[in-house]
């Protein structure tokens, strides 16, 4: 989930400067299987896309 967050957190970085505003953005996974690489990389992209929308 780290490494998700990691490549995907510039658009959000960019989008908070340009704002003005700060973020501290965290996930909890609470599940009990590992799931695979990229459905928790669509997820992130989704949550942070969220994230972006609801800044403007």
């Amino acid at each position: 989930m780290r490494e998700s967050y990691r490549l995907q957190k510039n658009s959000l970085q960019i989008e908070l400067e340009e704002n003005h505003k700060n973020l501290a953005v965290f996930f909890i996974y609470t599940g009990k299987e590992l799931p695979e690489y990229f459905m928790v990389f669509e997820k992130t992209r989704n949550a942070i896309r969220q994230l972006e929308g609801s800044i403007r």
